[in-house]
């Protein structure tokens, strides 16, 4: 009989693995680096200053002439130099150079490999040290943050896996050991999964008596303990994994329990209770299991039980005698039911799972992470590494398979080495880490390369192109293990299961062998049966070093202050999701985009990271992690992604003017409120922020009467500017936003000598320097202006100039045209980067907005995915989210994220450049490709998305996903991390279905999630409740009431009175800005009716006050009420009263409201001349004469962001006409600016 290919590969060897006896260490090629070279010398160095800047603007880290490449931005050398450098600084030990922290892991591990004989020789050792220094320098790999933290510290042995599975046993000892581990584990924020399912059911006996309590009843211990774990640490509650086997006594209760605390929340919610996230007292704060993932294990028994509507026995944990009968059936529709409500339990098929273990004799593999990509034996952890898959596409746009697989011999290697040599947080872990040695090598980008390569997601091409990838990706790993073990002996568990690990090696192989190898993946699966081939004829002969070698897990986000323009009104990017709940939460919220409102789906919870702040010219800031994007524009005028590690002083980026948008709050402040709330904080010192019941009134009016009050308590006028001045850098920063809001240009600097921050509205030379300069691209300016025109000449001479045009030629344009786009360009300021600085560690957040990828913070345009250490366009194996963020935008160019994939996808179908310009102007045009010119039919399929487009029907369906899972399954040595998106209209059969046909396709683990499912969305879009199924209605935001306490020392006002004989006395305890907190009445004897009347009502005023109820509000009400007793009085402000609290609140009025609002209740000023009458607008009235006569002229805004919405802006002084078109100018500081052509008065 003819060899198997396999057997001839075992007799040649890749590797020189010739010979019986074990090989003297491994072989290393020059590939990725030219002989004889250093990888750092094939970068170009410079040295920089690498500073840190803290809240109040003290630098709080500085590290001066740090070596970096030239290639890396500011930021990315601030985060290295802050984090990961090491050394006390000052001292020659002190890390001075990337060189330096590359070298200190790359030598730390060669260091270890050389110690543990993994080189053959020095000059082997040396060359493996120079591959891997290319690999991370060029982010064609990453290692996980641990590695990168840790390696090379002296001391200490580090700590580098972050996925862990515990165990439990069924004892008390060990069930509050368990909860001890997953506390250590939670507190330095890494993820953990246990099955509980050996713990005696609740209806079982205890050996000394009594009934167990169950795994559910501990569950709730668990939980709780998980969600106070945050107290104490410093990083968030890390995310947790529960599972319960299918036949276990408990599993029904565990089934409905995570549901049936939905249900209750839903209860507390419809009885009035807070429906926000980690609302204290709220009700998701008084309902359980909210703080892990459910999931039940099913066996293939189970399933086809479901199949054939069977019985399904549950069997006792003890003695595993029958307990009780259900219907499989229906327990499956109970699991579908329960995932409906709430997206738990997902499902984990152990029958699969056990046969694909490579370690059965060791050991069940009977839980995961919680991300349920690491599947494998309890009590083990597991160190991660991710390929960019882009970065292996050769120019031609094909694979280049021999350096992705060399890339992974490099960095599997280093894998293996940080095993032995690592520290695990118990010593079982550590043990069986030692013992099984698993490892976790991964990639990213899959979605976007098979785009890039005309591949459909949903298509067999595409499934079996990303199966070859992943087979190759674990072969290759396996084979490289096999190297390994010829040098250093298969891991110490290998032998007992040779023959099952085996088996599994050829049942991979024989996946491979079974791919179709026919179009355009005919090559790369020839490879991967290739790579299969020759690793289980390299296991074996030697063996495997390693357990499990692959998984695909997902690959940071803004601050939570940053300020999301949402049909609710500004609001907190931390206030719309639990910040201690999931990583992924359901989010039902409209937020403003770069192309109008857009729903956001879902919410993101990063944890703690370093953040980047980049501040304007005028103080606008944005803060978010390294690799989160914003929009910026680009030296040809297009608007492009930049990382905000990327961003760059001088940098331009836009910032939307105005863009409010849905319906005014009905239940938020009124003006007068509002008005009063601001003059009490502008008047106080370090007011923190905007308070939040402003914001969420999404009212332009209200926002306009906060402002009013903020400039009555802090404001002033000086050199022709109004400026508001404030001790709180915060508030300044909020203040700021607001205003951007209403759409007006403001600018915030610091006062170092009087140590206050002011925000002052944009003077007129500023405006018409930098405000009215719109970055166009030459390409728009090519069609939209024919080339015989004189404007064109102009337009072209002015971006050669100053590379923008000015706002005024660019409103000309939109009126000659009509263009979107300009008109989008328009809706926007631009203002350049003043600077760049890496600040401390925060927590931050996210937003997924499937329709384009974009939401408005703090007014930049901010990207919505999570970005990747390797700016990876899609984690794992997702699938584009749309194409929209490809696609061609407002300056003409196209909207970049590294790489082009939809135009590079058209060119890789055929389609000549005209054509590819084309069809990505269509898609800017109508959010879909769907519709486009030339574009045939049969192409569709390649660009569908993981959502549909707005104005389209197409995107991959729940079972695409499910497929492509299954395709890339059975080449995996885990799992892959998730979850299968329905749409809020699936049922409960849709959710069977998915859960039954991912068993059918051989998935170990499937965990849904049905958009709108919960009611726990802090913020809804939702208004008809006809669309809320099952009779549930989604809560919106409600402001509660906050009270202002006096301070223990505060100065008071006491008045005697007389009034038709009565005395009395009141005192007014005032708040350090002067304004009354609390008033005391004292008259009558104590103890008489009157007095006691008068006190109860004094107390109730008082509380009013401290409450923000305004006092003018109460002085309309009260004043003039008739009683007796009344007559005359001896105050001649107020001759007579109608009541004695008639008297009491036009006293207050007469000292603490203004002029009008005194002689509206009577008031007589006989020492203050009445005010002169308006007078009529005029253009050359001085600022300073306005602001003596108010006057309120209400003014119709058209929002640039927000189609024809109309805004009322109430001012106190008077506009001016535009000096340009003659256009009514609106307030903008101490200027003015034309709403109509964007002229200015200032200086901006």
């Amino acid at each position: 009989m003819a060899k198997n290919v396999a057997d001839v590969a075992a007799e040649s060897g890749r590797r020189s693995t010739n010979g019986s006896h074990r090989a003297k260490g491994l072989k290393f090629e020059r590939y990725f680096t030219p002989p004889g070279s250093h990888a750092h010398d094939l970068v170009e160095w410079e040295r920089r200053t690498a500073a840190i800047i803290g809240e109040g603007g003290k630098t709080v880290f500085e590290q001066k002439d740090v070596e970096v490449p030239r290639s890396w931005s500011q930021l990315a050398i601030n985060v290295v130099a802050q984090k990961y450098f090491r050394g006390q600084q000052g001292t020659p030990e002190r890390e001075t150079s990337v060189r330096d922290m590359v070298d200190r892991v790359v030598g730390t591990l060669g260091a270890w490999g050389r110690q543990g004989g993994y080189f053959a020789t020095e000059e082997d050792a040396h060359t493996w040290e120079e591959e891997l220094r290319f690999l991370l320098v060029t982010q064609h790999a990453s290692f996980n943050s641990p590695v990168w933290f840790n390696l090379g510290v002296p001391g200490r042995k580090p700590q580098a896996a972050a996925c862990f599975i515990n165990s439990v046993t069924d004892s008390m000892e060990s069930i509050l050991e368990l909860a001890k581990t997953e506390g250590m584990l939670f507190k330095f924020g890494s993820g953990t999964g246990t099955n509980l399912s050996v713990l005696r059911s609740s209806r079982e006996q205890l050996s000394g008596g009594g009934t167990a309590s169950g795994p559910v009843s501990f569950m709730r211990g668990y939980d709780s303990f998980a969600g106070s774990i945050k107290s104490g640490g410093t990083t968030r509650r890390a995310a947790k994994m529960v599972i319960l086997n299918a036949d276990h006594p408990d599993v029904v209760d565990f089934i409905s329990c995570k549901a049936e605390e939905e249900r209750k929340a839903h209860s507390l919610i419809d009885a009035g209770y807070d429906a926000g996230f980690n609302i204290p007292g709220g009700a998701y704060d008084s309902v359980q299991f909210q703080n892990a993932n459910h999931s039940v294990r099913a066996t293939d028994e189970f399933m086809q039980a479901v199949l054939e509507d069977k019985d399904w026995v549950t069997r006792a944990v003890v003695d595993q005698r029958p307990m009780d009968t259900y219907k499989a059936r229906w327990m499956m529709r109970e699991i579908s039911s329960a995932a409906w409500v709430c997206g738990d339990p997902g499902v984990q098929f152990d029958t699969t799972i056990q046969a694909w273990n490579c370690v059965p004799n060791t050991g069940r593999i009977n839980a995961t992470n919680p991300c349920a990509e690491f599947v494998f034996v309890d009590d083990t952890a597991c160190n991660l590494l991710s390929l960019n898959l882009l970065k292996f596409q050769a120019e031609d746009g094909s694979f280049d398979v021999e350096r992705y697989r060399k890339a992974i011999d490099v960095c599997f290697t280093g894998q293996e080495i940080i095993v032995s040599n690592a520290s695990y947080p118990t010593p079982a872990i550590a043990k069986n880490s030692e013992a099984l040695r698993p490892l976790g090598l991964g990639y990213a980008n899959l979605g976007a390369l098979l785009m890039s390569m005309g591949l459909a997601y949903d298509s067999d091409e595409g499934r079996r192109y990303a199966g070859a990838i992943t087979a190759i990706l674990t072969g290759e790993a396996y084979s490289q293990s096999a190297r390994m073990a010829e040098v250093k002996g298969p891991f110490s568990e290998y032998a007992k299961n040779r023959e099952p690990m085996l088996r599994v090696m050829k049942n991979h192989r024989q996946v491979a062998a079974d791919l179709p190898a026919d179009g355009e993946p005919g090559l790369l699966v020839e490879a991967a049966r290739a790579v299969w081939d020759e690793a289980v004829a390299l296991g074996e002969k030697h063996g495997y070093r390693n357990a499990q070698a692959t998984v695909l897990a997902p690959t940071g986000c803004l601050v939570g202050d940053s300020l999301v323009m949402t049909d609710r009104g500004l609001v907190r990017l931390r206030n719309l999701g639990d910040t201690e709940g999931d990583k992924w939460q359901p989010l039902e919220a409209n937020v403003q985009t770069d192309q109008g409102p857009r729903p956001a789906t879902r919410f993101y919870v990063n944890g703690g990271e370093p953040v980047v702040t980049i501040e304007t010219s005028r103080g606008y800031r944005i803060q978010g992690t390294v690799t989160h994007r914003i929009k910026v524009v680009d030296a040809a005028g297009r608007w492009t992604w930049r990382r905000l590690g990327d961003v760059r002083p001088d940098d331009q980026v836009p910032l939307m003017l105005g863009g409010m948008f849905g319906e005014p709050n009905a239940k938020a402040l009124s003006l007068e409120l509002a008005e009063q709330i601001g003059q009490t904080i502008g008047g106080s010192e370090g007011w923190p922020q905007v308070p939040d019941s402003v914001l969420s009134s999404n009212d332009p009016a209200v926002y306009d009467a906060f402002i009013r009050g903020v400039y009555k308590g802090c404001g002033e006028e000086a050199g022709g500017q109004v400026f508001f001045k404030t001790a709180s850098e915060s508030f300044s920063r909020d203040l700021q936003a607001l205003l951007l809001a209403l759409g007006f240009v403001s600018t915030r600097t610091f006062d170092e000598t009087g140590g206050r921050w002011s925000v002052a509205m944009a003077a007129t030379r500023e405006l018409a320097a930098h405000y009215d300069q719109i970055p166009l691209s030459r390409e728009m300016v090519d069609r939209l202006v024919p080339s015989n025109q004189r404007l064109r000449e102009a337009l072209m001479a002015s971006i050669s100039e100053r590379g923008a045009v000015s706002r005024q030629a660019a409103s000309v344009l939109l009126e000659k045209t009509g263009s979107l786009e300009l008109k989008q360009v328009l809706s926007f300021f631009y203002d350049s980067v003043a600077s760049a600085q890496l600040g401390a560690e925060q927590f931050t957040y996210d937003l997924s907005v499937p329709d384009n990828v974009t939401y408005v913070a703090n007014g930049f345009v901010s990207h919505n995915t999570i970005g990747l250490m390797m700016d990876c366009d899609t984690t794992g194996i997702e699938p584009d989210l749309a194409l929209v963020k490809y696609k061609k935008l407002v300056g003409g160019g196209l909207l970049k994220i590294v790489n082009n994939t939809v135009p590079a996808a058209l060119r890789k179908l055929g389609y000549p450049e005209e054509k590819v310009v084309e069809i990505v102007d269509y898609i800017d045009q109508n959010e879909t490709i769907e519709g486009a010119a030339h574009l045939e039919d049969e192409h569709l399929k390649v660009f569908d998305c993981a959502f549909k487009p707005l104005k389209g029907l197409r995107s991959i369906a729940p079972m695409g996903h499910v497929r492509m899972m299954a395709a890339v399954q059975p080449f995996i040595s885990g799992s892959q991390s998730k979850t299968v998106n329905l749409p809020t209209e699936a049922t409960v059969e849709d959710i069977e279905n998915v859960y039954i046909e991912s068993w059918k396709l051989g998935l170990k683990c499937i965990a849904i999630y049905r958009d709108g499912c919960k009611r726990s969305q802090p913020l809804s879009t939702s208004r008809d409740k006809e669309k809320v199924k099952g009779g549930e209605a989604v809560a919106e935001i409600v402001a509660g009431p906050v009270r202002r306490r006096l301070p223990d020392e505060r100065r008071s006002i006491t008045h005697k009175f007389d009034m038709g004989g009565h005395e009395g006395y009141v005192t007014v305890g005032l708040y350090e800005d002067g304004t009354p907190g609390e008033i005391f009445i004292t008259m009558a004897k104590e103890g008489s009716t009157v007095s006691g009347l008068m006190d109860a009502f004094a107390t109730q005023t008082s509380l009013a006050l401290q409450y923000g109820v305004p006092l003018a509000s109460m002085v309309n009400k009260f004043s003039h009420m008739r009683f007796e007793p009344s007559g005359f009085t001896r105050n001649p402000e107020i001759p007579m009263a109608k009541s004695l609290v008639d008297y009491l609140f036009r006293w207050l009025a007469s000292k603490f409201l203004s002029l009008e609002d005194q002689a509206a209740v009577g008031i007589i000023k006989r020492d203050v001349e009445p005010p002169p009458a308006p007078a009529p607008a005029s253009n050359a009235r001085p600022i300073s004469e306005a602001l003596k006569e108010p006057e309120e002229i209400k003014l119709v805004l058209r929002n640039p962001a927000s189609s024809d919405a109309k805004v009322t802006f109430v001012l106190d002084r008077d506009a001016p006409a535009c000096a340009d078109c003659g256009a009514i100018t609106v307030r903008s500081g101490a200027c003015y600016k034309c709403m109509n052509c964007g002229a200015s008065t200032g200086c901006s």
